[in-house]
């Protein structure tokens, strides 16, 4: 495997996830012929009145519907949003590749981990608060999975596993998510349907996600260091052993003026991301 392959997908991978996803949907329309319908009525500010829910009748949906369900909901009063998330991913998805072919991604690796040599475990701790705070005060989670192949190899470059990669972004967005301070998509709501001010709490929120981090840091760094001492233990070991040998940190590459451009792909990254919070704050 060459550099130009680093973030390659095959197509049994793609098409597992869209076989899953099918499965999803298949499973999910059969439960809307099991489980009872209902509903409740509303007051002017979108608070359910007590004591209203009713058992509607079984009208159902015709079968092309279900298939059809992941276009209706942009037409939804959340479509914007998941317009920018989706528009987000397919422009991310479309830089990596032009980063992976000008070689600017093991341009950037390179640099962190030369960088970070012998604090490599600070900088696991780093990333690690960067994306609870993005979690805690954004809400971003999904947004995540766009950075995810960077954070895998970073992660095999410094002798963790895929795990370890995963764990960086998506566990530590999630954990952020969970112990939001300002999250916009719980703590806000809430605020809002109180009448309260979303900082209102906020220090024992604050003392809450202190807590979870050092739980999640040691957790994940524990096991990170169990896995760089004992690769064979990880379950991803086969996969990651064939991955980890694209990217040599010793290899001199041959200077191209393409691999600049991953500065600019760097920039573009930040402005898509405040887009993609801002979006969704103002909702």
């Amino acid at each position: 495997m060459n550099q130009k392959q680093l973030l390659s997908i095959s197509k049994k991978t793609f098409f597992n996830v869209l076989y899953i996803l099918l499965g999803l949907i298949f499973l999910v329309s059969v439960l809307t012929f099991i489980i009872p319908k209902g509903s409740y009525q509303m007051d002017n500010e979108g608070m359910i009145v007590e004591g209203t829910f009713q058992f509607i009748s079984d009208n159902n949906y015709p079968l092309w519907r279900y298939f059809i369900a992941p276009i209706e909901v942009l037409w939804h009063h959340d479509g914007l949003m998941v317009i920018m998330i989706s528009v987000f991913l397919l422009i991310l998805g479309g830089t990596f590749h032009v980063m992976d072919q000008t070689g600017g991604i093991h341009v950037l690796l390179k640099r962190l981990i030369i960088r970070f040599k012998h604090q490599k475990y600070v900088l696991l701790r780093l990333i690690i608060l960067i994306f609870m705070l993005f979690g805690a005060f954004f809400g971003i989670f999904e947004e995540s999975l766009a950075l995810l192949p960077i954070l895998i190899l970073l992660s095999l470059s410094m002798g963790w596993d895929t795990m370890t990669g995963l764990s960086m972004g998506l566990l530590s967005a999630g954990f952020g998510f969970a112990t939001a301070i300002t999250n916009p998509f719980s703590i806000g709501i809430a605020s809002t349907l109180a009448g309260v001010n979303i900082l209102s709490g906020v220090l024992f929120r604050i003392i809450i996600f202190i807590i979870m981090y050092a739980i999640l840091q040691w957790f994940i760094v524990k096991y990170a260091k169990k896995i760089e001492h004992h690769p064979e233990k990880s379950l991803t070991y086969a996969d990651d052993l064939s991955k980890s040998k694209s990217f040599d940190i010793d290899q001199v590459l041959p200077y191209q003026p393409e691999q600049k451009i991953y500065k600019v792909f760097i920039t573009l990254w930040i402005a898509l991301f405040v887009g993609i919070i801002s979006t969704g704050i103002l909702e």
